[in-house]
């Protein structure tokens, strides 16, 4: 009787512990609407809901937003899941059903050269955005079930101050600037296999040689804010 209590008292301590863990890390609670698709009959359109549950501000950058299909290429299927402690873009992911892949590991190619838009959710906060597919996709995704993921970066408002303490204000004063929230909004999802243009001046491709930028291996001073968005979701 008294080992079945010891076990029992053991369990109760490790399930304590898990859920004591689980909410230290549970900083945003994120409901992804369509977590199913099927190809021929979807229009294009996702709903992604996400409410800041912390105790403090919480930027998500929303440029560029990155789609992946996984499963329509011919030979090996490869998934590229991005290193969690590196900024990388968010992006929504589709792997066909019942598709096997290997797994990879990779990170950003993209330099910035502006802070892009960026939203802030203070404690308590919610917001919806409203994802916009182009033809491509949708030509890409017809003729199969498609499971929907995704990956979230984000960054804490006191990591972020930290990070501006050896900046210059200009540069605090412009990522400021760079600041929005909105109830709800839209976003048009970009592929990551889309060539980068440098038609925003926002962000360039560091692997792609262009004749307008040159990158010598170093980040920016943008990248350096930047890399306090890490993946936690």
């Amino acid at each position: 009787m008294k080992i079945s209590l010891l076990k029992l008292i053991a369990l109760l301590i490790i399930l304590y512990l898990e859920i004591s863990s689980g909410q230290d890390l549970k900083d945003l609670t994120v409901e992804l609407q369509q977590k199913e698709i099927n190809g021929d009959n979807f229009d294009g359109h996702l709903n992604m809901s996400i409410k800041n549950i912390s105790k403090d501000t919480i930027y998500i950058v929303s440029q560029p937003y990155n789609y992946n299909v996984i499963g329509n290429s011919k030979g090996i299927i490869i998934f590229v899941d991005m290193r969690f402690e590196n900024f990388t873009p968010n992006r929504i992911v589709f792997f066909k059903k019942n598709i096997n892949y290997l797994d990879a590991r990779g990170g950003s190619a993209i330099s910035y050269l502006k802070f892009p838009e960026i939203l802030y959710l203070i404690p308590g906060k919610k917001t919806e955005i409203n994802f916009n597919l182009d033809e491509i996709v949708l030509k890409e995704l017809k003729g199969s079930n498609w499971d929907v993921a995704f990956d979230l970066w984000y960054a804490f408002k006191k990591d972020v101050d930290t990070a501006f303490c050896d900046k210059s204000s200009e540069l605090k004063n412009e990522f400021e600037r760079s600041l929005f929230y909105k109830d709800i909004f839209q976003i048009d999802l970009v592929s990551e296999k889309q060539p980068l243009t440098n038609d925003s001046l926002i962000y360039f491709n560091k692997i792609e040689k262009t004749s307008t930028f040159y990158y010598d291996g170093n980040e920016s001073i943008y990248d350096s804010i930047l890399r306090c968005f890490i993946r936690r979701y």
